[in-house]
């Protein structure tokens, strides 16, 4: 006959539930793993989804949701690894083919104002431009007075101011309209450019500082005159219906070329991918 203790007892009910709790744990254990696999097998089954529609971005994020969610999920993460490669390929060609619409349309619209322009080789020292021909004056160099261009290099606008009547210090342009004047930034002493072949006082302002000096002039198609400040005074010149629409019609001019030169670089950062991607597609174990 067995003579169980009190002691042996509280033994034995310990045990039993140090068993009992390690078979929950495991089961809980198990449980979240496999919550977690079906997870991200519903993902994965999102980004197929995705990629049979056409949806290649939605489905190259999710791949990258997978990745960070449950990179304990082998299977899953190997599955989505080899179809980054076809998502990434397709989703560059689409991008490609929207970039290539964007650049043929700017490229006609842009092409198809510039002959409203008359090219001008520039003077030694300064690049050529472009100005419009409604206010184009071979005789502006030795004149008082601004003008809206076009850079040569890549149609960018900008807008210079001359005074050649007295040197004045160049430093910022006001436009004067019957509602009101708009007035640009003010530029430092080495801006100032003294064209010695003519003895005028001249800034070019670049597109940055008169912005929105020429966001304000194509909304005030009734300006009037230009006030030329300088250090060392100022000058105002009279400007024509022409002169004033010249310089909201130069801007959406500059504007449209910007946005075709970002295009371009975004068309040929996306041709480089394509050869990368298809690179990769082809070398894929």
């Amino acid at each position: 006959m067995f003579n169980v203790t009190n002691d042996s007892v509280h033994r034995l009910c310990a045990a039993g539930c140090t068993l009992i709790a390690a078979a929950v744990l495991c089961q809980s254990c198990e449980s979240e793993a496999t919550r977690q696999r079906k997870a991200a097998e519903a993902l994965v089954a999102e980004a197929v989804d995705d990629m049979d529609t056409g949806r290649y971005k939605e489905a190259l994020e999710l791949m990258d949701s997978i990745d960070r969610a449950y990179p304990q999920q082998i299977d899953a993460r190997r599955r989505i690894t080899e179809m980054r490669v076809d998502a990434m390929l397709k989703y560059t060609e689409q991008q490609l083919v929207t970039t290539d619409s964007i650049v043929a349309a700017l490229e006609s619209e842009t092409y198809g104002m510039i002959d409203r322009y008359v090219h001008s080789p520039g003077i030694e020292g300064f690049d050529g431009y472009y100005v419009l021909k409604s206010v184009s004056d071979p005789k502006f160099a030795t004149s008082t007075g601004i003008q809206p261009r076009l850079s040569d290099a890549d149609y960018s606008f900008y807008i210079v101011a001359i005074s050649s009547d007295k040197k004045i210090g160049v430093r910022q342009i006001e436009l004067v309209a019957p509602g009101g004047s708009m007035m640009s930034p003010a530029v430092g002493d080495e801006r100032v450019g003294d064209t010695d072949k003519f003895g005028s006082d001249l800034v070019m302002f670049t597109s940055a500082e008169v912005d929105s000096l020429a966001r304000w002039a194509a909304g005030h198609p009734d300006i009037s005159e230009a006030r030329i400040i300088g250090r060392d005074g100022e000058v105002t010149v009279k400007l024509s219906p022409e002169q004033a629409a010249a310089i909201g019609d130069t801007y959406a001019f500059g504007l449209k070329a910007a946005r075709l030169q970002q295009a371009k670089r975004l068309q040929e950062r996306l041709e480089r991918q394509l050869v990368i991607s298809r690179d990769h597609s082809a070398n894929r174990p």
